[in-house]
């Protein structure tokens, strides 16, 4: 592992379901029993609650907790051409046939409908590369693709906005909505345990976002059709491809 041994620490502990004691922790991470507890210290203390439990048996992270805090302080109006280029696409995703209303686009962002209008271009063009359109009728914007297609935006978009490990699995979460993570990591894990075959963290969250992906596009009744799968070849170069 890479990185700051704090953002090290969350990151194991994020796959971890028992307590790890420290110098367990420590040996992971190539540093001291000493240099774990300070971390853990400065991590509670990063927040406002208790993220990390501590007991005799070792440490272990509250992931409900952490992910509470982790979105206090990212669910925030976007501000950069990126971060909106991100919100708007994700918008257009789950938007229904009504479409996007750029003037109520404006007031959401605290833009101009300038502002708002060239940020769809850029959409435009980004989509333009997965063969997805985006269309306008007036002042209201959608997207027209097939499923494939819109999947892959978003595991691209999932995987560009957690580049930090540490914030994957929130964004992982974010798409699961009321499926606790650690459930279906837990479905996932057993069954694959099932047939012998073992995966680790790194391969785990590329799982866990492919089904987030799934469940969230089923439940907006956003399915796979026999002629989407004629494609599949291709899916899976471009998926091998942003992996």
């Amino acid at each position: 592992m890479k990185g700051k041994t704090g953002d090290r620490l969350i990151q194991y502990l994020l796959h971890q379901n028992d307590y790890k004691r420290a110098a367990v922790l420590a040996s992971k991470l190539d540093v001291t029993d000493r240099t774990i507890r300070k971390q853990v210290a400065q991590i509670n203390e990063r927040y406002s609650r208790q993220v990390i439990f501590s007991s005799a048996k070792g440490y272990k992270l509250d992931i409900p907790a952490y992910q509470k805090e982790v979105s206090a302080t990212t669910n925030q109006a976007p501000e950069t051409k990126r971060e909106r280029l991100h919100f708007l696409i994700n918008r257009l995703m789950i938007m229904k046939s009504a479409g996007l209303d750029i003037y109520e686009l404006s007031d959401e962002l605290f833009l101009s409908e300038t502002t708002v209008r060239a940020d769809m271009q850029n959409v435009r063009q980004f989509l333009q590369d997965f063969q997805i359109t985006l269309q306008s009728r007036g002042d209201k914007y959608s997207i027209a693709g097939d499923e494939v297609r819109k999947r892959e935006v978003m595991r691209y978009l999932a995987i560009e906005e957690s580049k930090n490990p540490i914030n994957q699995r929130h964004s992982i979460q974010v798409i699961l909505g009321d499926i606790a993570i650690q459930d279906l990591q837990g479905i996932i894990t057993n069954t694959l345990a099932g047939h012998n075959f073992f995966i680790n963290g790194y391969e785990m969250d590329n799982v866990l976002l492919h089904f987030a992906i799934t469940i969230q596009r089923i439940r907006e009744n956003n399915s796979i059709t026999k002629n989407n799968m004629k494609k599949k070849g291709y899916e899976y170069a471009r998926i091998r491809h942003y992996n």
